[in-house]
């Protein structure tokens, strides 16, 4: 029963990264003031979100916390952590730091750690040669989808 619940949260944590990689360059919305940027940001911040309480619970299910480690992790933990501080101790408007200033939530400390999250998700997550590729071919599509 743990394997296969385990094996359905990996699953669905894995078509849930195909999703985000695939829509969120084609998201746009005209409910924000900002048409481009907050859309997106909002629907990468909640896959986000949700993505690492799946994997959180895939870690209490199995037993044990399972972190793929590779060498661009330690450069965006402190790349973070410089962020953290600097958000923390440097702020004028500690806000505004934090959230960005709306509309343009780009370059927030609550976007980076959205950016660095999802990066450690799908690093953990996608693990095998089909899965690279399928990422891949999403990727090729939406940019060919761009270009003409």
């Amino acid at each position: 029963m743990k394997n296969q619940l385990s094996t359905a949260i990996k699953s669905i944590v894995t078509v849930l990264i195909f999703l985000v990689v695939a829509l969120t360059p084609l998201l746009f919305l005209d409910l924000t003031t900002e048409f481009y940027e907050t859309p997106k940001l909002i629907l990468l911040i909640s896959a986000t979100i949700l993505l690492v309480v799946l994997w959180a619970l895939n870690w209490i299910i199995e037993g044990k916390v399972l972190i793929t480690w590779t060498p661009v992790h330690l450069p965006l933990l402190l790349f973070l952590l410089v962020i953290l501080v600097s958000t923390a101790v440097n702020a004028d408007n500690r806000f505004l730091s934090i959230f960005g200033n709306f509309p343009r939530l780009h370059n927030s400390a609550s976007t980076w750690v959205a950016y660095v999250l999802f990066f450690f998700v799908v690093a953990s997550n996608i693990r095998n040669l089909v899965q690279i590729r399928v990422l891949y071919f999403i990727l090729l599509i939406i940019n060919n989808y761009y270009l003409n």
